[in-house]
């Protein structure tokens, strides 16, 4: 039995307040408000295991009994890891889109992240791609505007009191101090609060991106092309 259903209408979020979201790898995403979701780590907590599992695996004679029996554990782990890592982003993802109407995030290119070898493990433990891609979806769905901003503006060097940027702000440096009007804030949270800013401000989305944010229905068509749950797009009106 086939059923053509027609996608709802998102609800009316126009009058609640705006947000904003700095994701990374030491915590997940943090708010502006300072609300921390912590990132499970999940392959990093299992690794001593999973390195155990593989070299069981690996001595084993090739399609015999035993061989079989440790192919099973071991993909038995990788997928309590990946369940593990994708609970946490829905859990998460589903908080952060509660009672806003729009989100503020960066536009993170996660490719490009992926080749510093020394963050890159940590990266892929984190799926952050896998993170945004759940945050998005879900927020078109409830009628929340994503609004990213530019991948080169400085979120983090940016001092969400004043204005003012700081030339150099180091990855040890997690604590951020104004030299110019004497704010302090964790760096996490003065990210996000900047990223608030930028969703908020129409004069700043349009410097950060070009313009603000129309959401796309997950299941509608747009042309010809149907878009799919797990490909919802992010347009930009133009200015």
């Amino acid at each position: 039995m086939l059923f053509d259903v027609d996608a709802p209408e998102p609800p009316d979020t126009s009058a609640l307040p705006v947000a904003g979201c700095d994701v990374g790898i030491s915590a997940l995403a943090t708010m502006d408000d300072g609300t921390v979701y912590e990132n499970p780590r999940a392959l990093r907590t299992q690794e001593r295991k999973l390195k155990r599992l593989s070299q069981s695996l690996s001595r084993k004679q090739y399609r015999s009994g035993g061989w079989w029996k440790a192919k099973a554990l071991l993909a038995r782990l990788l997928m309590r890891i990946t369940n593990i890592r994708s609970d946490a982003h829905h859990q998460a993802t589903h908080r952060i889109l509660q009672g806003i109407s729009a989100l503020g995030i960066e536009s993170l290119s996660v490719k490009g992240l992926m080749k510093n070898r020394k963050l890159s493990k940590a990266l892929a433990d984190a799926s952050l791609g896998g993170f945004l891609v759940k945050l998005k979806y879900k927020a078109v769905r409830r009628g929340i505007s994503i609004v990213e901003a530019d991948r080169f503006w400085p979120s983090t060097k940016r001092c969400s009191s004043c204005g003012y940027v700081k030339q150099k702000v180091s990855l040890s440096e997690r604590h951020y101090h104004c030299g110019v009007c004497g704010f302090e804030a964790d760096r996490d949270v003065n990210a996000a609060i900047n990223l608030k800013q930028v969703a908020s401000s129409t004069d700043e989305t349009r410097n950060a991106v070009g313009a603000s944010v129309t959401p796309t229905g997950v299941g509608w068509t747009r042309g010809r092309r149907k878009i799919k749950p797990n490909q919802a797009l992010i347009h930009f009106a133009t200015a």
